[in-house]
């Protein structure tokens, strides 16, 4: 377990997410000297270590329970974290869209509507909160049922539109075609994980 995981462990793969995604972020934007297009670019980079890290998270118990092995136990033992270094990599996307606002204000009016507002502003409410109570104290603090009906939830819609994002692409550009598979996949291993579960429970 420890020699899977090796550096990548706990609070250190959050601060190794975030100097990464930063690193990138920078390295793009100085080269290009913040050009729009360099922003686009940055945007839609930043956003797929953010989906990594999600559906790593949103898959740990599932995929734990269904193939226990030397991975999915550094998942699910780092599962907060790798939360956590969703929240970041995501946190550094918004960013990203806040200089673009700024700097090219016309363009990025253009590129938005009051669906992309509405929904992405309940996205980082639930990025931000679900951040916010990943410690032991949240869960104390709030009650687990909350908590998890918070957790739940969150996770589910963020899971939503990531899926309505990446799938409404990969109809107008088969480069899309795999990330599509990829994020509709991780709701099929916890659907397959809870359908297991109780057919071993029924057995019993």
């Amino acid at each position: 377990m420890r020699a899977f995981g090796g550096f990548f462990q706990g609070w250190n793969l959050v601060i190794a997410t975030f100097i990464g995604v930063l690193a990138m972020f920078l390295g793009i934007f100085i080269s290009a000297d913040g050009s729009a297009e360099a922003l686009s670019l940055i945007i839609r980079i930043t956003v797929r270590p953010a989906i990594v890290f999600f559906s790593l998270a949103f898959t740990a118990s599932a995929l734990f329970r269904m193939w226990p092995n030397a991975f999915t136990r550094w998942q699910m033992k780092n599962r907060r974290y790798l939360g956590l270094s969703f929240a970041t990599s995501h946190l550094l996307h918004a960013a990203a869209l806040i200089v673009w606002g700024v700097m090219y204000p016309d363009l990025f009016l253009t590129r938005t509507n009051i669906i992309v507002w509405v929904g992405g502003g309940i996205g980082y409410f639930f990025v931000v909160t679900m951040a916010a109570t990943s410690f032991d104290s949240a869960v104390r603090w709030m009650g687990a049922r909350k908590w998890s009906l918070l957790h739940t939830v969150g996770s589910y819609y963020l899971w939503t539109v990531f899926t309505l994002g990446i799938v409404g692409r990969s109809i107008v550009d088969p480069f899309y075609y795999p990330f599509a598979a990829f994020i509709v996949s991780t709701l099929l291993i916890r659907i397959a994980a809870r359908f297991a579960g109780r057919t071993k429970l029924a057995a019993a």
